[in-house]
């Protein structure tokens, strides 16, 4: 059942807070290669996502991602609603083309076929392909960006109501899998597309609406939401 799960999951967590805190943008932050003919202005929009994500503590969002698949005539698109909670702890109700849930908490990967009231639950630790797209999550959740750096090529481009921040893999299996991952905020620094590209030639394309930020959970929704 995990075989098929979307790598945009493991990522939008890593990448939302791929930047630094403040105190910290003078090390690993100012490495960020920022590609636009103004840079004194692609400079104060970092330091605004800096600020803005190092703040971030909870979101919840609708998404639709299209997935096109080189195996494939018709991509698939599959729309849901996505829960996270600092540090690490993420959840996916998928509402189409099937219902099913996703659940990472704790270094395990729950899936539930919510029709059939089946789960699985995984340890990431054993599982080389989820470890590598999920080290990032860990590394950016324990503080540790400039490691998250040493593995991919940042770059960040402003142009004008958009900023897009553009992921590179440099080694690994990550190299292996992946060519390049893009996401997008808009004008607000609010999170509204992730696109990834992998070396077989699938892409995948999430886009967000309705989104959330520090909107605390209440007892209920984090037994709901981040309970395995």
């Amino acid at each position: 059942m995990t075989g098929r799960l979307s790598l945009s999951i493991f990522f939008i967590w890593a990448i939302t807070l791929v930047l630094p805190c403040p105190g910290n943008a003078g090390s690993a932050g100012s490495r960020v290669n920022e590609q636009h003919a103004n840079a004194g202005s692609a400079c104060s929009k970092r330091k605004d996502l800096v600020r803005k994500l190092s703040l971030l503590r909870t979101m919840r969002c609708s998404f639709k991602e299209v997935k096109t698949l080189e195996m494939l005539d018709e991509p698939l698109i599959t729309r849901g609603r996505m829960y996270y909670m600092k540090p690490g702890f993420v959840h996916q109700d998928m509402t189409s083309p099937a219902r099913q849930s996703v659940t990472i908490a704790g270094g395990k990967l729950k899936v539930t076929n919510l029709d059939l009231n089946k789960s699985e639950i995984m340890n990431l630790s054993k599982s080389k392909s989820a470890q590598a797209a999920v080290q990032s999550v860990v590394q950016v959740m324990s503080g540790r960006a400039a490691l998250l750096e040493d593995q991919y090529e940042c770059m960040l481009s402003n142009m004008g109501r958009i900023v897009r921040i553009i992921l590179i893999p440099r080694t690994g299996l990550l190299k292996k899998m992946i060519s390049r991952i893009v996401v997008t905020f808009d004008s607000s620094l609010v999170i509204k597309k992730v696109e990834i590209d992998e070396k077989k030639g699938d892409k995948s394309v999430m886009t967000f609406t309705d989104v959330v930020y520090n909107k605390p959970f209440s007892k209920e929704e984090m037994s709901k939401y981040f309970d395995l």
